[in-house]
């Protein structure tokens, strides 16, 4: 399944919003995360979203692996700033780049 990267600056906040769905293919998972890391490089927060659909709503838990799995690939590159929430028919959690705490 073809999954796009949904990319938007939220308030000139440097907030940015990767979504995707349960279902993701791993190339397309792979994607996801090279954009995660470029923009964890520049510095920025990145608010990484799974979206629930139909009968996926009953699956959840599913959903939340997939985040576990993304942190822990990112882990070296950033910090959790927010953890899982869960939101109607999403669950997201915000994370931030190491290099941003340093130099507060």
């Amino acid at each position: 399944m073809s999954d796009n990267i949904a990319l938007a600056i939220l308030g000139g906040s440097g907030l940015y919003n990767m979504a995707g769905l349960t279902n993701i293919e791993e190339h397309d998972l792979n994607v996801k995360l090279k954009k995660i890391k470029e923009f964890l490089g520049d510095a920025c927060r990145v608010k990484i979203v799974v979206r629930f659909h139909g009968r996926e709503n009953a699956h959840q838990d599913l959903g939340a692996r997939l985040l576990e799995d993304i942190l822990c690939e990112i882990k070296d590159l950033a910090v959790i700033e927010s953890q899982l929430a869960s939101e109607r028919r999403e669950i997201f959690v915000i994370v931030r780049s190491r290099d941003e705490q340093k130099s507060q």
